[in-house]
């Protein structure tokens, strides 16, 4: 159903939410909405794994056959764990506020991570970096498109 990786993203948004506080970027208005988004991103897909394993209140009736229901649980708990990790890495990697020390301990903090996940964040941006669908701004060229 995709508990374990709302669950996972519930705990980087804690965690990030700790280091932006530790490393005074709270005080920055664009990183407050980027924190109100990973929350965001995070408590719907706890809840929509909530809402499949049949947990939620009994006046939701599931309106999808309960395997489609689970599937698209998973489906949008691994894109919120995914998405939740790559913004959290950029935000706190981004800003200068955070030493290196600090980012050790938000990386080793972040260890029980599956690496699949790890290794999807960590791209560049200039990669083909998945979009959601609302987003119209074109993609930057590959590294072989540019060759």
């Amino acid at each position: 159903m995709g508990a374990d990786a709302a669950a996972l993203a519930v705990n980087v948004v804690q965690e990030t939410a700790e280091r932006c506080r530790i490393g005074r970027l709270t005080r920055n208005q664009h990183v407050l909405f980027e924190l109100g988004e990973l929350m965001t991103r995070a408590e719907i897909a706890a809840n929509f794994a909530r809402y499949a394993a049949g947990r939620s209140a009994p006046k939701y009736q599931p309106f999808f056959a309960p395997a489609a229901l689970k599937a698209m649980s998973r489906i949008c708990a691994r894109e919120a764990a995914l998405d939740v990790l790559g913004l959290a890495v950029r935000l706190v990697r981004g800003m200068d506020a955070v030493d290196d020390a600090g980012i050790a301990d938000f990386e080793r903090a972040l260890r029980p991570v599956p690496s699949r996940l790890a290794r999807r964040a960590s791209w560049p941006i200039w990669t083909s970096w998945p979009r959601p669908w609302w987003s119209k701004t074109p993609l930057a060229p590959s590294r072989a498109e540019r060759e």
